[in-house]
């Protein structure tokens, strides 16, 4: 067993592997400037893990093979390294501005996941027409792949008129698409739309309770949170009170 590679695995892997791969705050104590990030070689690093978990992997009581790309290590600090700013664990406040040019990278790395972020973020929150168009373009295959995540994502697009024209109907068929596969963003999304009557859709208390309730869920979502995300976000028609309210509820349920 590699002494140097359990160094390494111990300060990188912290973060590739660390639960639901989101980012922690501890780890986005010492993000590197994103020039210095391109310009590091890393291969040596990569390499010894490469070789720790290749040989934990063939070890382990059902062995299978440990298999990534070169510049997967890379790849995987330049998501997390975006995240941290994406999130607001490196600063008192999210920084969109600074985690673009992470995922940008993890993106020129052959990162997906990097991919997809960096094509929601440039769908939701940059204001650049022609960015949005990518952003709705890159979506648009992924759900043509398979995707029923960016199939929700493409119904939010269609409903505010970004990367493509406003077209409510498409919108919603967009998220009871995303629902029906047990994406609990937008089963939420319907539950509330029909508890209140937004979207066009008729108040309905079974209908709410329908999708509150609907199986399979594939994420954890607290229902209040993901409420008050839309409102903020002014998917639903949002007011000062509507967000303090459901801000409050998140912070206490």
């Amino acid at each position: 067993m590699l002494k140097v590679s359990r160094i390494l695995m111990t300060a990188f892997c912290f973060i590739l592997f660390s639960g639901d791969g989101k980012a922690r705050p501890n780890q986005c104590d010492s993000i590197l400037p994103i020039d210095i990030l391109r310009a590091k070689n890393m291969e040596q690093q990569e390499a010894k893990l490469n070789e720790y978990w290749s040989e934990l992997f063939a070890n382990a009581p059902t062995p299978q093979e440990w298999n990534m790309p070169a510049g997967w290590l890379k790849a995987q600090m330049a998501f997390s390294f975006g995240e941290c700013y994406m999130d607001g664990l490196a600063g008192a406040t999210p920084n969109v501005d600074k985690a673009i040019p992470y995922f940008e990278y993890g993106t020129e790395l052959g990162n997906t996941t990097s991919a997809h972020v960096l094509a929601s973020l440039r769908l939701f929150y940059v204001r650049d027409v022609e960015l949005q168009k990518l952003g709705f373009d890159y979506l648009n295959d992924e759900y043509l792949t398979g995707s029923m995540f960016a199939a929700g994502k493409l119904g939010e697009a269609y409903q505010l008129g970004l990367g493509t024209d406003k077209d409510l109907i498409t919108a919603i068929n967009f998220y009871q698409l995303a629902a029906e596969h047990g994406n609990t963003n937008w089963q939420y999304l319907l539950a509330h739309a029909y508890r209140k009557g937004y979207l066009g859709l008729p108040k309905s208390d079974a209908n709410y309770l329908f999708w509150l309730n609907y199986q399979p869920k594939n994420h954890t979502v607290n229902y209040s949170c993901r409420v008050s995300e839309l409102y903020r976000r002014e998917i639903f028609p949002s007011s000062f009170l509507k967000r303090a309210i459901w801000t409050y509820r998140c912070r206490t349920s």
